[in-house]
């Protein structure tokens, strides 16, 4: 990378490899072989040291961060309200987790932004603004002391930004993780997919089509949810459905559906909700299937229905 006052070259160094770790039930995975005692001491140890943990979907990365969260001593901070909100059912719902662009945005003073924090965790990093790491990069130089772990796959959602940025081949991201990689394995017995997924995964990856196998597999009608890359399939997929269903209406009680816009900071963008009533325009809707509507000052809350969008069919990044 050139410097921007002068023409001299930083080479990036080659990172430097971290083992990888998995959690099966009580146990502890080292090298493919259980062993809690090292487990725990290397635990320890990954507290207190700063890296990039790369993986693809379901290899414990959420899982190796909630193992290594400190109660009061850590925050995390994920892209979406939606990844935040996953991650307390992870950690509970009073665990230290922020949306990234709030929290800096809310105060811009570096001294004060991340008192009594000694570990901040940063989940989906390859969603994260290039502005937004330019402050995580002046966090990291005006602050030693703090810990900085960024999770994510790079293969999976890049940053909405004008143009693509390939973190790995830029030097202020091995600066903040001291050249420290931690890539996860495909390990079967801790992985959330199994074998067939895998390889379907694998193909399409490589590819950039499904498998052959897949042509004559039927679509799941009872799954209630399509991840896509394009809006544009999003509005297909959920008008598709609704006609299925019968639907004359876009959003029908007991339908879950998702914000795309925040009101206030009762309804969150990204998040999932059941519809509770409607009227007209509007809507009441609840954070749990057939549950109590959300209320404003003990009336029932009803807003533009604007703020949402079916949920048959979501694209990845809301998702």
């Amino acid at each position: 990378e050139k410097n921007d006052n002068d023409d001299t070259i930083y080479p990036i160094p080659e990172w430097n490899n971290l083992d990888d770790i998995h959690f099966w039930n009580t146990d502890i995975i080292l090298n493919n072989e259980i062993n809690n005692e090292k487990g725990n001491e290397y635990i320890k140890k990954l507290q207190k040291t700063s890296f990039c943990c790369i993986g693809d979907a379901g290899c414990q990365k959420s899982t190796l961060l909630s193992k290594l969260y400190v109660e009061g001593k850590t925050l995390v901070l994920t892209p979406t309200n939606k990844a935040c909100m996953r991650l307390k059912e992870v950690l509970g719902n009073d665990a230290n987790i922020k949306v990234i662009d709030s929290q800096f945005y809310k105060n811009e003073d570096k001294n004060t932004l991340f008192n009594n924090i000694k570990l901040l965790q940063i989940d989906e990093f390859s969603m994260i603004s290039l502005k937004l790491f330019t402050k995580i990069y002046d966090l990291y130089l005006h602050n030693k002391d703090i810990t900085i772990q960024l999770y994510g796959d790079m293969k999976q959602c890049e940053a909405v930004e004008q143009r693509y940025i390939n973190y790995f081949e830029k030097k202020f991201i091995h600066d903040i993780c001291n050249n420290n990689l931690l890539s996860k394995k495909y390990f079967e017995k801790t992985c959330r997919n199994d074998i067939e997924l895998r390889k379907v995964l694998d193909h399409l990856t490589k590819y950039k089509r499904l498998p052959k196998s897949l042509n004559n597999r039927k679509i799941d009608d009872s799954l209630t949810t399509n991840i896509c890359y394009f809006n544009k399939t999003v509005d297909t997929v959920n008008k598709d459905v609704l006609q299925k269903k019968g639907f004359e209406k876009k959003y029908n009680v007991g339908e879950k559906v998702v914000c795309v816009k925040n009101y206030q900071k009762i309804i969150l963008n990204s998040c999932w909700y059941y519809v509770y009533d409607v009227k007209g325009e509007s809507i009441a809707v609840s954070n749990e299937k057939d549950g109590e509507p959300i209320k404003l000052k003990d009336k029932i809350l009803y807003i533009n229905n604007q703020h949402f969008n079916n949920s048959y069919c979501v694209t990845v990044y809301r998702y």
